[in-house]
């Protein structure tokens, strides 16, 4: 990509990685503290609320602030359009979950989690309401302000959750993130002023859905799919069980949704900007591919060998069982990440319709071999479901980017392999560690040890058979350039 283009995408990837990097932690700071304070049926009972806000979210989802994002020129009448599209939308789905909730907790056999759902129904109203020209700011890659904004909303979230949580018990996790997006909404006319006027043009519409309908069935069958495997979790195993699997999945998720969030939010607009220059947009999904594998393999692993201890010291013993799911679930993190930069890679590019389909046979597998491995193997099996349906849209993700892409592969093979083979022997040592220092002491020195080895061991390959890692972590973490001592070529 051409210097103006990777200063930029430089710049909006450094406060990308600060949002979520911020936003990740002080969420997972707050998944701690509630673990303690509340039971898994109460964060059965949130799981089920937020699956279902998820899925009536995706099942009307228009894509309408990607289409903005990715259309070459928007007029004034397309902001309006999409803005007030969005907030009709946001008013029936939060009419819907309100008249639903019952049904719907009665569905997954869990009535105690309807006052739950019909607090979350608020917040699609409030995010509806923010400032649409948000999506300008993104395609413009200018992610300071926003980003700032996205970490004073989980500020929020997270305190008044946890303030809440002794008088309200559950109510607290629903109540902390509609207060979040309050913050949120009225902040962004702070950020990215706009007056927004209620407007639906026709020749609007008809732009805006024509993109955007391939970015609602993407969203639709994921979150569809997540919803029949966590129901049949409900069903066959009850509601502490999916209360398990619902912090498995969010802290094995944690790292691989830190990287992808970075990467997602620089990777549909820089791709929408080279979109005519498919050799370069190649270079960059080489140097993105990398850049995640870096940070997502090495954590992965990481989670898989002390998964035990994590769990142990951290969660306590209510949460006994956490461990094998958190592996497992770690694991797909690995196996999806060519279809996590495909996705947005193909949106961007134009051609939102390949992306879609990977999405459909991705979550059709995960529905499927989930009920199956939950009947079957219990909780694990359920978790288990991950990996090959991870394994095929990473499949189908390789097929297509052949097709679109001129050796979208070309020159990977090498820096993965050490970054696979420095993950293996760091997980070494720190399995190693943990054996000889049980416990709290051995767990944080386990970590210590980890972060340490692959550190050394990747700079060490870098150096000797110049893998070129440095500089493809540097352009996706521009923070880390003058720690590795390499500049880094536009």
């Amino acid at each position: 990509m051409n210097a103006s283009i990777s200063r930029r995408a430089g710049k909006a990837a450094g406060w990308r990685a600060t949002q979520l990097g911020g936003v990740k932690l002080i969420y997972l700071a707050r998944l701690l503290v509630l673990s303690r304070l509340l039971s898994p049926e109460d964060f059965g009972l949130v799981a089920i609320a937020l699956v279902a806000l998820d899925f009536v979210l995706s099942i009307s989802n228009l894509g309408l602030e990607p289409a903005l994002v990715q259309a070459r020129e928007v007029r004034r009448a397309e902001y309006d359009t999409a803005w007030t599209l969005g907030l009709l939308r946001a008013a029936a789905v939060a009419v819907l979950l309100w008249v639903s909730a019952p049904l719907v907790a009665e569905l997954f056999g869990e009535p105690a989690a309807a006052p739950l759902l019909r607090i979350l129904a608020l917040r699609p109203l409030l995010d509806a309401a923010a400032s649409i020209r948000i999506a300008r700011a993104v395609r413009e890659l200018r992610l300071r302000e926003i980003s700032i904004l996205r970490v004073v909303e989980a500020t929020v979230n997270a305190g008044i959750s946890v303030a809440l949580a002794i008088p309200l018990g559950v109510i607290a996790l629903a109540v902390g993130p509609v207060a979040g997006a309050a913050v949120y909404a009225i902040g962004s006319y702070l950020v990215v002023p706009w007056m927004p006027r209620v407007r639906l043009a026709r020749d609007a519409v008809a732009r805006l859905v024509g993109f955007g309908q391939w970015i609602f069935v993407s969203a639709a069958v994921a979150v569809a799919g997540s919803l029949l495997l966590q129901l049949g979790i409900s069903r066959t195993l009850g509601a502490a069980a999916l209360g398990t699997y619902f912090l498995a999945a969010k802290l094995a998720f944690l790292p691989s949704e830190t990287v992808g969030g970075v990467a997602s939010g620089v990777t549909l607009p820089v791709f929408a900007l080279l979109q005519e220059d498919l050799p370069r947009a190649t270079r960059a999904f080489r140097r993105l591919l990398i850049g995640m594998a870096a940070v997502v393999v090495p954590t992965a692993l990481f989670l898989v060998v002390l998964a035990g201890p994590i769990t142990d010291q951290l969660l306590g013993p209510k949460w006994a069982g956490t461990a094998w799911p958190i592996r497992l679930l770690a694991l797909a993190c690995i196996a999806s990440l060519v279809s996590e930069v495909a996705i947005p890679l193909l949106q961007g590019i134009g051609r939102p319709r390949g992306a879609a389909g990977i999405e459909v046979v991705k979550y059709g597998l995960l529905a499927g071999l989930g009920w199956l491995g939950a009947a079957s193997l219990g909780l694990a099996g359920a978790a288990a479901a991950w990996l090959p349906a991870s394994t095929a849209a990473a499949g189908l993700a390789a097929v297509a980017l052949r097709k679109r892409l001129p050796s979208p592969f070309g020159g990977t093979a090498a820096p993965l392999a050490g970054i696979a083979g420095a993950s293996v022997l760091a997980s070494g040592v720190a399995l190693g560690l943990t054996a000889v220092l049980p416990g709290a002491v051995g767990a944080a020195t386990g970590a210590v040890g980890f972060g340490a080895s692959i550190t050394a061991i990747l700079v060490w390959l870098d150096r000797r058979f110049a893998f070129g890692l440095a500089a493809d972590v540097a352009r996706l973490w521009p923070a880390t350039e003058r720690f590795l001592g390499r500049t880094v070529a536009q």
